[in-house]
């Protein structure tokens, strides 16, 4: 499953041309369509590959020693994932 933000392909449906009549019915039904579609409740997270607490012992994968785990996967991630502060998204 793919994640799309809605706002940005009711505006890409809004915007396509319209060539015959017929392309305005299928505009309005695809617009339609999306416009009605369930919203996905989704928050992004930060793969441990891009985490600040890598390799610290605020890891959240560090064992109850406050151990690192050294074979942490780089594509998992936990709630308590931060990215560092130069980066946005």
């Amino acid at each position: 499953m793919s994640l799309i933000e809605k706002d940005e392909a009711l505006k890409r449906v809004e915007d396509a041309p319209v060539l015959s009549p017929m392309s305005l019915i299928t505009k309005s039904s695809i617009y339609a369509d999306i416009k009605t579609m369930p919203d996905v409740d989704a928050v992004p997270v930060v793969r441990c590959k891009d985490c600040v607490y890598l390799g610290c012992v605020q890891c959240a994968l560090a064992n109850e020693y406050n151990q690192y785990r050294p074979g942490v996967d780089p594509d998992w991630f936990c709630a308590k994932g931060r990215r560092p502060k130069h980066e946005t998204d």
